[in-house]
């Protein structure tokens, strides 16, 4: 909480928060996607005592992550020689890419109406809703992390055409893929395979976290490139 690992300071914040809710009368507190061995964590179920209930409406999930060696080159040696093949298999079937790096205020509005685009036209719309939006305070939320130095987002272009995009977070050696989409034209060239492969390929080449971390969800593609496990789920 607050970016600080101070577990006292933690459980103050969290029972001022929640004594805040109470006051302002508010059905529930969301912690979301909190970590089940979070501080966090505790310090939601210590709250018990002051009479709030915890409860989890997506349970408990599997959540994924990599956390890369000492040498994070070495990360490709964890997939066997057919599986690397592959991938280049697939860059070479969705033609000519361009990967654009993502972590300038001054980028914000265009890969915001790019990445707005693209949503448009991918399956997570259709079914979870827009995930990415153009609106004032999307803006000011991007150029935050952007001014803290802690946005690292993509865009992957195909033949010079919006295809894909990722919003990531970078902070205190920590990637957190948040949002993730494809324009759906092009589903059957592997579109979010190659976004991945290609940012992984960025992340290792400059500036690599320590840990990936996938977010809640055991999707296939998450368990390919995963080392790690841990539990999440969504807090009430």
């Amino acid at each position: 909480l607050l970016g600080q690992a101070d577990e006292s300071l933690t459980r103050q914040m969290l029972a001022a928060c929640a004594s805040f809710a109470r006051e302002h009368r508010a059905s529930y507190l969301l912690i979301e996607d909190l970590e089940h061995n979070d501080p966090l964590f505790s310090a939601a179920e210590s709250l018990n005592r002051d009479g709030f209930r915890l409860f989890s409406p997506t349970g408990i999930q599997e959540r994924l992550k990599i956390e890369f060696p000492p040498n994070p080159a070495d990360y490709w040696a964890k997939f066997s020689s057919k599986t690397r093949n592959t991938f280049k298999r697939k860059q070479k079937k969705i033609g000519a890419t361009r990967l654009v790096r993502v972590t300038e205020p001054g980028q914000i509005a265009e890969f915001l109406e790019t990445a707005h685009a693209i949503s448009l036209r991918t399956w997570q719309s259709d079914k979870l809703g827009l995930r990415i939006h153009t609106n004032a305070q999307e803006r000011r939320f991007f150029t935050f992390l952007a001014t803290q130095q802690s946005l690292r987002s993509y865009l992957l272009f195909v033949d010079e055409q919006p295809a894909a995009f990722l919003f990531g977070t970078q902070h205190k050696g920590l990637f957190s893929y948040e949002e993730v989409g494809y324009d759906r034209e092009f589903s059957d060239r592997s579109p979010g395979q190659v976004l991945l492969v290609q940012v992984l390929e960025d992340l290792l080449k400059d500036n690599p976290p320590r840990v990936f971390d996938f977010g809640g969800g055991a999707a296939d593609y998450k368990q390919l490139f995963a080392t790690t496990t841990s539990t999440s789920g969504n807090v009430w």
